[in-house]
């Protein structure tokens, strides 16, 4: 059965293991990736023992390039807007959305099923520790700096862990930390048991993690005034 992982993490621990496990174990065998977490697995090579032409060691990539593919690859468009729009385009969020009884209608259109949406969020603290500083020591205005931090409001992720989790009864597991991505490979390695039970588990955890980072957005924003400016 054909079964496709949509990947797109900030937090990259791990990340390599956790994909070739994830081939391994059978919980997908087609790799959809976000342009960085892409350029991180094609990095994940081991040395076959051989040499090339030129003498030096041969390397193979872990995850075949037939396997791992960009986001753009199924869309069609590449990152724009210095990386503003990756991920949000019909294509990929059908493929979160769909209902098993829409899989014609998806397939019609272009999209493609995602079994696993495993993705996180630009964490906030360090942005805004980082461009207070900047202001604090006079590289950045007030303005500037809270400008600096607005840019990593992350849009396209949020939206993808709702789909993800909306969609746990339809069969898909969304996954929002190292955690998640262990439990689950755990979770098929002992042959998916309570899969339903598990699946709306992970749902509720990553609504709960999309709601924590909503609440530390809205706690910045108070904190700028009408000019976007720390206060």
């Amino acid at each position: 059965m054909h079964k496709t992982a949509l990947l797109a993490v900030a937090d990259k621990t791990e990340i390599r293991r956790f994909a070739e496990n994830l081939l391994l174990v059978g919980g997908a065998n087609q790799i959809v990736a976000s342009d960085g977490t892409a350029k991180d697995l094609a990095r994940h090579t081991r040395m076959t023992g051989r040499k090339k032409p030129d003498g030096t060691d041969e390397e193979v990539r872990i995850i075949p390039e037939g396997v791992l593919m960009r986001v753009q690859d199924i869309t069609g468009v590449p990152p724009m807007l210095d990386h503003r729009v990756v991920t949000l385009h019909h294509k990929i969020h059908a493929g979160v959305l769909a209902r098993r009884d829409q899989r014609e209608e998806l397939e019609a259109t272009g999209g493609r099923w995602i079994d696993v949406v495993c993705v996180d969020l630009y964490p906030l603290a360090p942005r805004v520790a980082e461009a207070k500083q900047k202001f604090i020591s006079g590289e950045l205005t007030a303005e500037a700096a809270g400008k600096s931090v607005m840019e990593k409001m992350d849009v396209g992720g949020p939206t993808l862990i709702r789909g993800g989790a909306k969609t746990a009864v339809e069969g898909r597991y969304v996954l929002t930390s190292l955690d998640h991505r262990r439990r689950f490979l755990d979770h098929l390695r002992c042959g998916s048991p309570r899969d339903l039970s598990f699946r709306m588990d992970l749902a509720e955890e990553a609504i709960a993690y999309a709601q924590r980072y909503d609440d530390e957005w809205l706690a910045f924003l108070r904190s700028l005034n009408q000019a976007g400016a720390f206060v």
